[in-house]
C-alpha cells in the first residue's frame, strides 16, 4: 500500500525541536500507534518535503535516522516502507464475566437468527450482483426498486387478499420509518387519536406522541392478538377508523 499524500500528518512541534526531530517523532509515533502499519510505503522524501513545507533535506534526515532506528526500510530510488516492530502492548481490561444464558428466552423482538437462509441468501446476493447493471448500485427511487414493488405487490395480493398497484407499495427500512411515516400521514389527514396493542412496544406510542396524537390501548386477548389493529379519530368528528386483519 501506498500513501501517495500525507495530508494527514500533523506537525507539533515542541520547544526547541528541531524541524528533523519534529518528523522523526511524529513519523515514529504513528508507526508504534499503528496508524502506520508494517508494509506501508511512504511518500518520497521530495513528496513530503512538498506536503509539510519543508526542505528536502529535512525529510531526508529524518527518514534516515528511522531506519537506523529499525522503523523504516529504505532501498535504492524506491520509497521507503515501514517495517515491522514490536509496539508497546497495553495490559487488557479484565472482562466482565458472561452469565450463563437462559433456560428460556422472553426477550421481545429477538428472532430465532438461526432459521435465517444463510446460503440461500448469499447465492441470491452473489447472482443479483454478478447480473445487476451499474446504475443498480446507484442512489435510486426512495420509494424502493420497481423490480422489488412488483414482487411484494404480488405477493400481499396473493397472501393478504390486498389488491395495489406496485407504484403504490414503499419500501422502508424498518417498522420504526414505518411507523413514523404513518403517523405523519394520520396528523395530514386531520386525525388525532391512534390505538395500539396493549401491551406492546414502548417505542411505538412514543413515535405516535411525538407527532401530536393521543394513543390508547387495546388490550390483547388470550392468544396475544388484537382484532383492532390500528384506530384513529378525526379533528372534527367521532367516528373510528379502523383495520383488521385479512382472513387467512
Amino acid at each position: 500500500m501506498l500513501i501517495e499524500r500525507a495530508s494527514w500528518l500533523h506537525l507539533d512541534r515542541r520547544p526547541r525541536e528541531t524541524l528533523r526531530a519534529v518528523v522523526e517523532r511524529t513519523l515514529r509515533d504513528a508507526i508504534l500507534d499503528g496508524a502506520l502499519r508494517p508494509g506501508v510505503r511512504l511518500p518520497s522524501s521530495r513528496a513530503l518535503a512538498g506536503e509539510l513545507g519543508v526542505s528536502r533535506g529535512v525529510t531526508s534526515e529524518a527518514y534516515s535516522q528511522l531506519e537506523a532506528q529499525g522503523f523504516l526500510v529504505t532501498r535504492t530510488k524506491a520509497a521507503p516502507v515501514v517495517a515491522r516492530v514490536s509496539r508497546p502492548t497495553r495490559s487488557p481490561e479484565p472482562l466482565e464475566p458472561v452469565p450463563p444464558a437462559p433456560r428460556y428466552d422472553f426477550i421481545p423482538t429477538t428472532p430465532d437468527v438461526t432459521l435465517f437462509p444463510s446460503r440461500r441468501w448469499t447465492s441470491t446476493v452473489l447472482e443479483v450482483l454478478r447480473t445487476a447493471p451499474a446504475a443498480f448500485l446507484d442512489y435510486g427511487d426512495p420509494r424502493g426498486v420497481r423490480e422489488l414493488q412488483e414482487v411484494l405487490a404480488d405477493h400481499i395480493g396473493r397472501t393478504r387478499g390486498v389488491i395495489t398497484d406496485p407504484s403504490r407499495v414503499i419500501v422502508i427500512q424498518g417498522a420504526a420509518q414505518g411507523i413514523d411515516l404513518l403517523g405523519r400521514l394520520l396528523v395530514r389527514a386531520g386525525l388525532r387519536r391512534v390505538v395500539v396493542e396493549d401491551p406492546s412496544l414502548d417505542s411505538q406510542p412514543q413515535r405516535f406522541r411525538a407527532h401530536g396524537l393521543e394513543v390508547a390501548g387495546q388490550r390483547t386477548d388470550s392468544e396475544g392478538s388484537s382484532s383492532i389493529v390500528s384506530a384513529a379519530t378525526p379533528l372534527s368528528s367521532r367516528p373510528r377508523i379502523s383495520s383488521r386483519p385479512a382472513p387467512s
